[in-house]
């Protein structure tokens, strides 16, 4: 299937904006301003400024020196930088810092989803597009552009989510892998509806065919108003929440959709794909997008 190419431009642009390869180097500048809060508030010397500067000198300064930021970011910095991007890592591959980014999935298992998508449309794959585990909706809103690119509007768009960040499991293998991962220990996971409501509009991808199904997996999943599936992405994390979703929905994904499974390279995440499909006798290829990602066609 062919777009315009101006969808093709729109497209590639709304995929580097939702990783943030755009501006880079906001993310240098806030590495920056960490270190200089950190170097305060420890009572050191800070590296790049007067210890007895007046307020507004020192506002001066830091604007300054974040404006000169880009300058000294190096092409080779640049394309390094760029390259971490391709897996969704941030600077210093820490999770705290993935302020700008309305995805952390980078940018080999976004173009999956195009490739996914794409092939679901050309083949007039019946179903709805769903991901469980949104965040701050990144992948989604990569969703709604296709949708919108490729006129399949027609098609539902479902967010599901607890919106209240990662739940907390008793699985033996969730425990000794994660260990805590709850909103109380990371706060920056736990994205509430309205925010991710808020990024769809601010690009102008919030449509009547978007739906947020609020709460956890094993209470909402099974009973959702959805009757057949085109396309389900997984990025719960969990091995509970994987299983719980595959087990709700994947016998609504129709023959031809795609199943993605943003966490396989995590060993609960995996271990809970590997029970479901042997449960089930799934022999279906199990293609491996990245260092996390992996995904397979239903037959």
């Amino acid at each position: 299937m062919t777009i315009s190419a101006g969808y093709e431009a729109y497209l590639q642009l709304l995929e580097k904006v939702l990783i943030n390869e755009v501006y880079l180097e906001q993310e240098l500048a806030l590495k920056f301003l960490v270190d200089h809060h950190l170097q305060t508030t420890q009572n050191l010397k800070p590296r790049f400024f007067k210890a007895k500067a007046s307020p507004d000198k020192l506002k001066k300064e830091l604007a300054l020196k974040l404006h000169a930021i880009e300058e000294e970011f190096t092409p080779e910095e640049r394309e390094a930088f760029l390259e971490q991007r391709q897996e969704g890592k941030h600077i210093d591959d820490d999770v705290a810092m993935a302020v700008f980014a309305y995805s952390m999935i980078g940018k080999k298992r976004m173009q999956n989803i195009r490739y996914c998508l794409e092939r679901i449309f050309q083949n007039k794959v019946e179903g709805d597009v769903m991901e469980c585990g949104v965040w701050k909706g990144g992948a989604a809103m990569y969703m709604q552009g296709l949708l919108k690119a490729y006129q399949e509007e027609d098609r539902n768009l479902w967010l599901a989510d607890s919106f209240e960040g990662i739940p907390v499991s008793s699985h033996p293998s969730d425990q000794s892998f994660f260990g805590d991962v709850s909103a109380q220990t990371y706060p920056n996971l736990a994205i509430n509806g309205d925010r991710v409501k808020n990024h769809f509009k601010k690009l102008d991808l919030l449509g009547p065919n978007v739906k947020f199904l609020k709460g956890w997996f094993h209470e909402t999943l099974e009973k959702a108003p959805i009757s057949k599936l085109a396309l389900l992405r997984l990025d719960g994390d969990l091995y509970d929440s994987t299983f719980d979703a595959l087990n709700a929905l994947y016998p609504k994904v129709s023959s031809g959709g795609f199943v993605i499974i943003d966490d396989f390279g995590l060993k609960p995440c995996r271990e809970a794909v590997e029970y479901y499909r042997a449960q089930h006798a799934i022999e279906a290829k199990l293609q491996i997008i990245d260092s996390l990602g992996a995904y397979w066609q239903k037959p």
